[in-house]
């Protein structure tokens, strides 16, 4: 994950009210997995928008098995 990216969505994030994401089964699995490289900019969004005091929200689109309850 470039840090390109990541700083060019701090902008919205700046910007906004509050962040949230809407995600697939991907997305899910990608917040769970520390290799997947998405996780770190999901992470980094949802980090960001904490730091400024604003609320933050992931909905994701996914059933969770006993399994990833535990994680």
């Amino acid at each position: 994950m470039t840090e390109d990216l990541i700083r060019s969505s701090r902008a919205g994030i700046r910007e906004s009210e509050l962040f949230l994401a809407l995600g697939t089964e991907n997305y899910a699995r990608s917040i769970r997995d520390p290799d997947d490289e998405e996780h770190h900019l999901i992470v980094e969004q949802i980090a960001y928008a904490k730091s400024l005091g604003k609320p933050a929200a992931v909905l994701l689109d996914a059933s969770l098995t006993s399994e990833d309850e535990k994680t």
